[in-house]
């Protein structure tokens, strides 16, 4: 079970910090749109 989550935790951060890469650009792309 704690084999699992240790495998698991590298791939949330990797998730979470696409994701706020995702918003990052969106916003970037709004801000040089307008």
């Amino acid at each position: 079970m704690i084999h699992d989550v240790n495998n698991f935790a590298p791939v949330f951060k990797t998730a979470r910090t696409f994701l706020v890469a995702q918003i990052a650009n969106s916003l970037i792309f709004s801000s040089t749109n307008h």
